[in-house]
């Protein structure tokens, strides 16, 4: 019994969620943690991926939490975003009060960014 409690608590406390989800980033200060669906990265050099971001407290219109596709280009060292949805909520609930899907420019990957994170995790060699 104790150690279905142990499994049971380190589940709950988990950052692996039962969706998939898995946090790999929290800003220095708290305000920002931000999480990766391991299971949506696809393709080879050119990686796409589901990411998703909760505040701590509200942002710009009481922005609780976003959901971005990225695209790595794992060789060059670039990124763009081909998806971006804003929710009012934590944890992506509710109907997003922004969305777009497009295509973003690309851009260099900054040391020390959330994008160099990602690309660390996206980009290793299988």
């Amino acid at each position: 019994m104790k150690k279905l409690l142990i499994a049971f608590l380190l589940l709950i406390f988990s950052p692996i969620y039962a969706n998939g989800w898995l946090q790999f980033e929290k800003t220095f200060d708290g305000s920002m943690t931000h999480f990766i669906d391991t299971r949506s990265i696809e393709g080879a050099a050119t990686k796409r991926v589901w990411t998703y971001t909760n505040f701590t407290y509200p942002a710009n219109g009481g922005i609780l939490s976003y959901k971005n596709l990225w695209e790595l280009d794992c060789e060059k060292k670039v990124v763009r975003y081909l998806h971006h949805s804003e929710f009012r909520q934590k944890n992506l609930a509710g109907t997003p009060v922004t969305y777009w899907d497009g295509v973003s420019p690309w851009t260099h990957i900054s040391p020390d960014s959330v994008s160099s994170t990602l690309k660390k995790i996206v980009c290793r060699k299988q």
